[in-house]
């Protein structure tokens, strides 16, 4: 839609082709005669939004509101700069890529301080395997506990990952007491581990995480 001058809303048709789509504004809009950059709606789709909260509290302590929604068109929404709002205030700017009709659109709304995320090494140690061809180990646990504080019940899903061997002699593996991740390698993304359930309201739970690093004594690894 576009508001006019006098405050009247007027719908814009969207018409789509194969290559191409246009918006058909009727009527007209007074533009004042200055060089000020002008912004018109064009059209307004209400989505149906299904809100869930993210957090990666290796890399930061905070957690995150995301709405997901499918976008139903009935043309594209083109690359462009986005501006968030939730509930009527401005949260921040993003980016938006190539949205089809039918793709899933996951739009971030800021920091949620009703989810509180603690994250702490429990242990972490090195030990000596083998007899004869002997292999260092080394382990770390952690402790992630997740609380949610609304007064509803709200999916929250907690990312973490752990390394990679980049050399054939090196075994990564997570630990027996390891809380069963919901998803690995989710995208193709190598070495992140996802755990995603519903947490009611005032709920708290702990997630235990914890992977071992095995590699021949002479063979150096760089951050253990």
């Amino acid at each position: 839609t576009i508001a006019a001058q006098q405050g009247a809303r007027v719908v814009a048709e969207t018409v789509t082709a194969e290559f191409a789509a246009e918006y058909r504004v009727p009527g007209r809009v007074t533009v004042t005669p200055d060089s000020a950059p002008k912004s018109f709606t064009l059209n307004q789709r209400p989505l149906t939004v299904q809100l869930s909260v993210r957090a990666t509290p290796k890399l930061a302590p905070d957690a995150y509101l995301y709405g997901e929604a499918v976008f139903p068109g009935p043309g594209p929404l083109l690359p462009r700069p986005l501006s968030v709002f939730r509930d009527g205030m401005f949260t921040g700017h993003g980016s938006l890529a190539l949205v089809m009709p039918g793709d899933k659109l996951a739009l971030p709304f800021g920091v949620d301080d009703k989810v509180r995320v603690a994250y702490r090494l429990e242990t972490g140690g090195r030990s000596t395997e083998g007899i004869f061809n002997k292999n260092r180990r080394v382990e770390r646990r952690y402790r992630i506990e997740v609380t949610n504080r609304h007064e509803v019940a709200m999916p929250i899903t907690v990312i973490d990952q752990i390394p990679v061997p980049q050399d054939e002699r090196i075994t990564v593996e997570l630990l027996n007491d390891t809380t069963p991740p919901t998803r690995r390698d989710p995208d193709g993304r190598r070495g992140v581990v996802e755990w995603t359930d519903t947490y009611g309201p005032g709920e708290s739970r702990v997630i235990q995480f914890g992977f071992s690093v095995s590699a021949p004594q002479d063979l150096r690894l760089s951050g253990f």
